[in-house]
């Protein structure tokens, strides 16, 4: 039948399809598809392709038009992520076949939306397929872990991390796993706008998390470490399939002192081994500070790419590449002039136009 648009009647076979392939992440997920809807109000393009009935591979993405960094098709916007899945018993020439049967789809809806590119952020699967059509840029690297036994890891960490677990412990901070709203809202959202601030970089408005939550709620993790009854830090992770994923970690520069940040990922990883997932997912590695944190954990890097279907590379721009104001100044003035209480109003409007 080949490819098709997304109908509800596919709805199991698609969610089943991400969690059982070792790349599905949560913005894979139709839940996903729910929440960004309902918070930034894009337009979906959500593709399966059918062979008797049954999908062998899925694209999920949105089309995205932004003042400064124009029109594209992006799977996934909001995301460190996207591009297509395949079911893991599709052959590698199946797999050529319908990709190439895609991107003449995509070629298509680029040319009648009058739109200038599709960009897939990291498409795992698509990595090492090589086409004329496809064009990568590389951006930053990313980093990931396979997980093991708390005891054996713990040996393997440097001496320096040993000690600082051992403060963090010192001070008594309590880790609190939650799954409710009232969670996400008074402790951790604070917590993130505050972070935000400190990085110069535009918060999602709290609709965004509270519509994560409301249709991807089996999959999300929420953190809490607690000093003194104090939430000082927190993480929100997504586990789906074998692997778990950090897409957000947050806390009160006020309290570094107690090392929340190193005990909540010391705590996580072995709440996952536990939990019997195999693979930690870190994300993308954008400056040096998360290269610090993220390697003494000992994780892997790798390359991180953005991929395209365009006819010229060189005019297709996005945040990280772009010299425009909004890479140039905004950090700055984000982080010096704007007051707590605007970021969290304005952050929507910024986010949905860099679509991170």
């Amino acid at each position: 039948m080949g490819w098709t648009l997304f109908n509800d009647s596919l709805s199991l076979q698609w969610d089943n399809l991400v969690e059982s392939n070792l790349h599905g992440r949560f913005i894979h997920l139709l839940g996903f598809k729910k929440a960004i809807e309902g918070c930034y109000h894009l337009n979906s393009i959500y593709l399966a392709y059918l062979e008797k009935g049954e999908i062998l591979s899925l694209f999920p993405g949105f089309f995205h038009r932004g003042l400064f960094l124009g029109r594209k098709i992006i799977s996934q916007p909001f995301s460190e992520y996207g591009g297509l899945l395949f079911r893991s018993d599709v052959p590698h020439e199946k797999r050529l076949i319908i990709i190439d049967q895609f991107l003449k789809l995509i070629k298509n809806f680029l040319t009648e939306k009058n739109y200038l590119a599709l960009e897939m952020r990291h498409p795992q699967e698509m990595l090492g397929v090589k086409t004329e059509s496809l064009q990568a840029r590389k951006l930053f690297r990313r980093s990931w872990l396979e997980i093991e036994a708390p005891d054996i890891f713990w040996k393997k960490l440097d001496p320096k991390e040993r000690n600082i677990l051992r403060k963090a412990e010192s001070y008594k901070l309590k880790i609190e796993l939650a799954n409710n709203m009232e969670t996400l809202k008074e402790k951790f959202y604070p917590l993130y706008l505050r972070t935000m601030k400190r990085l110069g970089s535009p918060p999602h408005p709290l609709i965004y998390f509270l519509n994560l939550f409301h249709y991807l709620r089996p999959y999300l993790k929420i953190f809490i470490v607690n000093f003194k009854t104090r939430p000082v830090a927190a993480l929100i992770a997504w586990a789906v399939g074998v692997t778990v994923h950090i897409t957000d970690m947050v806390s009160d520069e006020r309290f570094f002192f107690v090392k929340p940040n190193d005990l909540a990922i010391w705590e996580f990883l072995s709440w996952a081994y536990n939990e019997g997932f195999k693979i930690f997912d870190f994300g993308p590695v954008r400056y040096r500070g998360q290269e610090i944190f993220k390697k003494k954990w000992l994780l892997k890097l790798e390359d991180y790419y953005y991929v395209y279907l365009c006819n010229d590379l060189n005019k297709v721009r996005n945040i990280f590449s772009s010299n425009s104001f909004l890479t140039r100044m905004a950090p700055s003035i984000w982080k010096s002039l704007l007051p707590l209480p605007m970021t969290a109003f304005l952050g929507k409007f910024f986010r949905r136009e860099m679509a991170l």
